[in-house]
């Protein structure tokens, strides 16, 4: 919930996070949608997934940190020690999610009792949160595997703009190539 280089929490985030998700379940009961068997099977077997793949990118993470600090490099970089620290708690807190959804997904199953209306309105909710989570801990993994891939000393700018520089077939590989000093020749 802060910004990437810290500071404080962000209203926009907390609404989006928070108050956003608020509106699946809202519809939900607005509409008087009901969860049934097989729409719970597939919540199940997709909250699941969801967390075995998450436990994967966790094992991800820690094996980058594990590999620098058996080079004895450790992760000196403070913006990418922030990355790797804000993705393992957003990985976390979707695994957390997903675990939720499970149980609410199984308590809907029962059909009667008091519990069951109370846990489809969670099951919405926290679905929600899980994609947007989800979309976010994509963002952040794509942003630590941009920074690893750059340069050290490089690494202000992306990662995709030094690749792409020195392809086959780029305005500034072609020059080199062809040996051009003609301004004409180059864009």
């Amino acid at each position: 919930m802060k910004p990437f280089g810290g500071g404080r929490v962000s209203k926009y985030e907390l609404l989006l996070f928070f108050i956003l998700p608020l509106f699946s379940p809202l519809c939900q009961l607005y509409l008087d949608f009901r969860l049934n068997e097989n729409i719970v099977s597939v919540i199940v077997s997709a909250a699941s997934i969801f967390a075995g793949l998450l436990l994967n990118l966790l094992v991800l993470l820690y094996s980058i940190v594990s590999a620098d600090k058996r080079r004895g490099a450790g992760i000196e970089d403070s913006k990418e020690r922030m990355l790797i620290e804000q993705s393992f708690y957003n990985i976390s807190y979707a695994i957390l999610i997903c675990a939720v959804m499970v149980v609410a997904s199984l308590l809907v199953l029962t059909k009667s009792g008091w519990w069951v209306r109370p846990s489809e309105l969670v099951v919405y909710y926290f679905g929600f949160q899980l994609f947007l989570s989800v979309a976010q801990i994509l963002k952040r993994c794509h942003k630590l595997l941009e920074y690893r891939i750059a340069a050290p000393e490089t690494r202000e700018t992306t990662a995709a703009n030094h690749v792409w520089d020195g392809m086959p077939g780029t305005a500034q590989n072609d020059r080199e190539k062809m040996g051009a000093k003609d301004d004409s020749i180059r864009t």
